[in-house]
């Protein structure tokens, strides 16, 4: 059912090119960067992949088969002619589709999340001056030319719960946050960005 619609995706937006390989393992996290007509993912694994292609989180996902989630690859692909960038989930999408014959389903579950609140006074990120990359390990996250959407799925992957943009910010920004992960409680973000802290509640999650 849902292959077929990957399918009339694909035949929507596609990649004019795309190559895939190996990536590095000793890299121990994963990047992204977007330029004019070009997508570049640095040790992505498939799910990191599904997750960007989809708007979902690392806990909206179960099952798949060995290492879609431990082996990374390098992928750069080339838009086509016209191409744009809000068009790239739904490449990635029909790339999924036919070179890693991606299938799945779908179910409801109720998962414990966070929102990311805005702090008295406003952000005190710098309005990003540069092209789009991000990239972040265990500790930290760095991001240049990130939405605050993007940031939180981000906070997601690190914090193994979804969390939901409530700031109201609007561009992009560049962002470098420093944190221990969430165990019990919930915890602080970095002050330094503006935005202090999470609130815990109970979301349903396709």
């Amino acid at each position: 059912m849902l292959a077929v619609a990957l399918t009339a995706w694909g035949a929507q937006a596609q990649f004019e090119v795309a190559s895939i390989k190996p990536g590095d393992p000793s890299l121990g996290g994963y990047s992204m960067r977007s330029f004019p007509g070009r997508l570049e993912l640095r040790n992505y694994t498939v799910k990191a992949c599904i997750e960007m292609a989809y708007s979902v989180n690392d806990n909206q996902l179960a099952g798949g088969p060995k290492g879609f989630d431990t082996e990374g690859y390098d992928i750069i692909a080339k838009l086509p002619e016209g191409g744009k960038g809000e068009q790239i989930p739904q490449m990635l999408q029909a790339l999924l589709a036919d070179r890693f014959h991606l299938t799945f389903h779908r179910e409801t579950r109720s998962l414990a999340a966070y929102l990311l609140m805005p702090a008295k006074g406003g952000p005190k990120m710098p309005q990003a001056t540069e092209t789009i990359s991000t990239s972040w390990g265990a500790r930290r996250i760095r991001g240049k030319g990130i939405g605050m959407a993007a940031l939180a799925d981000m906070l997601t992957k690190l914090l193994e719960h979804p969390v939901f943009d409530e700031t109201g910010l609007e561009g992009r920004y560049d962002v470098t946050l420093d944190f221990a992960p969430v165990q019990a409680s919930p915890t602080p973000t970095n002050e330094d960005l503006g935005l202090p802290f999470f609130r815990r509640f109970k979301s349903n999650s396709a």
